[in-house]
């Protein structure tokens, strides 16, 4: 993963994939916080782990 400014780019297909199980269990540790911010930020990197 390399951050440039306003963006991130992805070296692997792993990266996202790590992250994505880092929200879910963060998700399932805080079941009753709703963050609509943390929900498009796994729908946005689940898109690009099936498009990868």
């Amino acid at each position: 993963m390399e951050p440039n400014m306003d963006s991130v780019k992805f070296e692997s297909r792993r990266e996202i994939k790590d992250i994505m199980e880092a929200i879910t269990k963060y998700e399932k540790a805080y079941p009753n916080e709703d963050n609509p911010t943390l929900k498009r930020l796994h729908d946005v990197l689940e898109g690009l782990y099936i498009g990868w």
